[in-house]
């Protein structure tokens, strides 16, 4: 599929645990204001799926940087691959996790695999992007609260600097 602006302008999903061989990305315009001076499109992975006569495209990795779309739901995309429109939310919750600096990158990888790890025994899906940020998934609304209360303690202990809900 086509897409505009450069590759270095696009945040990608590397390690989505999730991704198959039919697996395409959508291009999702950045609307965060952090990061869209930065980044033009999240490319999101996402699976085929028949709605009717309609094609849509279901979300399989968490967004990082862009709000209004989650892990699970249903998008249409126009032919260049570019969300179009929202069809189905499906309710899970996506949230961003942000870690202190370290001075040391190697400190940075096993302080945020510490945590990611502590994050996955409470029984939530985790997706890095560096170590710097990473998205917890939560399936529903019930998950969602616990996810926060977890979240919540991992910056009251200094572990994350901060986390916010991509489900704006």
């Amino acid at each position: 599929m086509a897409h505009n602006g450069s590759s270095d302008r696009n945040v990608e999903h590397p390690y989505n645990p999730t991704k198959s061989k039919d697996t395409i990305q959508i291009f999702v315009p950045v609307n965060d204001e952090i990061y869209k001076e930065r980044f033009d499109y999240e490319l999101l992975d996402a699976e085929p799926i028949r709605l009717g006569l309609r094609k849509g495209f279901r979300i399989t990795c968490i967004p990082f940087i862009t709000y209004g779309i989650n892990k699970g739901d249903v998008v249409l995309a126009d032919s260049k691959g570019h969300i179009k429109s929202l069809l189905r939310d499906d309710g899970q919750y996506g949230y961003r996790i942000s870690y202190p600096d370290f001075s040391d990158e190697e400190k940075a990888h096993v302080h945020v695999d510490r945590v990611l790890g502590q994050v996955r025994e409470a029984g939530f899906e985790v997706e890095a992007f560096n170590h710097k940020l990473s998205a917890v998934n939560a399936v529903n609304r019930q998950e969602a609260i616990k996810a926060e209360i977890l979240l919540a303690d991992l910056v009251s202990q200094g572990q994350i600097v901060d986390f916010d809900s991509v489900r704006k």
